[in-house]
This record gives C-alpha cells, sequence and structure tokens, in this order.
C-alpha cells in the first residue's frame, strides 16, 4: 500500500527532530524547574514524541503491555499485563513507562489481532499461563525456572521478551513452553557479552562468585556437559551448546512440579 510522505516514518522523524529542539529551547528558558525538573520533562517529551513516531508507522501501531511481574508493579499496570493497545488510543493507565518510576514496556506487533498470552500468580508457588484460545495452564509448585518455562532463569526484559517471553512472574521471564526458553537460553549465550568467552568464564559472569559457589558450579557444569570448561563459548557447535544450556538448567534447580489444564470456556 502507498503512503504519502505525511504519513511516512521519514516525515515523521524530522517532525520528532523538529520539536526536540523546540522543546529544548524552551526547557532551558524554565530555569525554575532545576536539573532534575528538566530531566524529567525531557522523558516526558521522548516518551510522547516516541508515541507519535509509533502511531503514525502503521508496522508499529500496535504493542503488547508487559510488567516487571514482581510486587513493586502497580495493581493498574498489572491489570494491563500481555494486553495488546493501540499507540492512537492508550489505556487510562498512559503507555508503559509514562509514570514516573514505571518499569513496564511494550512489545511492538503489526495487528491487534496477535495471539495474546496472560501471566498471573494466583498463589505462591504457581504460575498461571492464559493461552490465546482461552485456555489455562496452571504449573504449582516445583521450582520458579520449571514453573516459568525458563530453564536458564532469564530476567524479564527487552531480550527475553525478543525471544519469546509472554510475560513475567517474581522479576523472571515466562515463556510459552520449555523449548522456547531454552532456545532464549542459548541465544543469550550467542550474545558477545558470553560469546568470546570460555565456558568457565561465561559460567562466572552468570554466577559470580560474590553470590555463588562459582567453582563448585563450573565443576558441576563440566560432568553434566562433558565439556572441559576451556572451549569458547561462541565456537560451540550446536549438540554442545545443547549439552551446556541442559546442564545450565539443570543446577539453575529445574524442579518439576504439577500442571493442570483448564480448557476454554
Amino acid at each position: 500500500m502507498h503512503h504519502s510522505y505525511k504519513n511516512s516514518k521519514l516525515y515523521y522523524t524530522y517532525k520528532i527532530m523538529y520539536l526536540g529542539v523546540k522543546n529544548q529551547i524552551l526547557l532551558a528558558k524554565s530555569l525554575d524547574l532545576g536539573f532534575i525538573g528538566i530531566a524529567r520533562e525531557h522523558i516526558k517529551i521522548d516518551k510522547y514524541l516516541i508515541r507519535i513516531l509509533k502511531a503514525a508507522t502503521p508496522e508499529s501501531r500496535y504493542y503488547i503491555w508487559h510488567t516487571q511481574g514482581d510486587d513493586k508493579v502497580r495493581p493498574e499496570h498489572a491489570a494491563n499485563d500481555g494486553q495488546t493497545f493501540d499507540w492512537n488510543n492508550p489505556p487510562s493507565t498512559g503507555d508503559p513507562g509514562d509514570d514516573y518510576g514505571c518499569r513496564c514496556t511494550a512489545e511492538f506487533i503489526n495487528s491487534p489481532d496477535k495471539p495474546a498470552y496472560s501471566i498471573s500468580e494466583p498463589s505462591k508457588g504457581a504460575v498461571t499461563i492464559k493461552k490465546p484460545d482461552g485456555s489455562e495452564e496452571t504449573r504449582t509448585g516445583g521450582s520458579r525456572a520449571w514453573r516459568n518455562n525458563n530453564p536458564g532463569n532469564l530476567r524479564s526484559g527487552t531480550f527475553a521478551n525478543n525471544h519469546g517471553a509472554i510475560g513475567s512472574a517474581g522479576g523472571f521471564a515466562v515463556f510459552p513452553d520449555e523449548a522456547t526458553g531454552d532456545a532464549a537460553s542459548a541465544a543469550l549465550l550467542r550474545t558477545p557479552t558470553y560469546s568470546g568467552l570460555s565456558v568457565d568464564d561465561a559460567i562466572a559472569r552468570r554466577s559470580p562468585s560474590n553470590e555463588n559457589d562459582t567453582e563448585n558450579l563450573q565443576n558441576t557444569i563440566h560432568n553434566i556437559s562433558g565439556l572441559s570448561g576451556d572451549e569458547i563459548v561462541g565456537e560451540l557447535d550446536d549438540n554442545q551448546m545443547s549439552k551446556l544450556t541442559d546442564a545450565i538448567k539443570r543446577t539453575e534447580g529445574w524442579i518439576p512440579g504439577t500442571t493442570t489444564i483448564n480448557p476454554a470456556p
């Protein structure tokens, strides 16, 4: 479909640049705000301008709201978790990040019809995954890694969202199934943060000695995976990577619990 120049991303990019400079000048004149006040106003302006660009760009007009899934999340934001919204028609709470100190994120999507999941913790030690078809899977007991389908215990955030996470619980990402969580764990090890390190150094970075018995953890992973620890992570073949992520899963405390499925109404 042809879009006019006024509706193009380029047009709105230039508009944002113009408005940004204009507002910087206005803010510089508002000296009574003080430095912190000006910084906060800049954040508000940046978020507003981003919304203009996203709303004007057809391929990213919609988003799915994601919280951090911990006890610091505002109740009204928790209610938005996993829901789809239009940048042109934000919810009554505003968009993710609008409220001061909000840590929620937006997963940009092409269509409001993209199937959405929602995550809840109905009781201590339980995670319920509501699926796009309306069915619910409640995972009770076991370990946090197992309840979240998150073998690598990846924290919730942009990386996890970009690798299949459907929400968060307890501050950790929730994946739709174990296979997706496994793939995300491997993808993290393939990033520049870890790929140039030896297996042992990667383990030490994931589990620093000030918080863990790193040496014992390294030896356990050697025994489970059959790797010496000297291999470079980025040079591991698929079979070796699979052995490494499986060893990480087991050392992260992958303990199964009980799964209950409630069919769609």
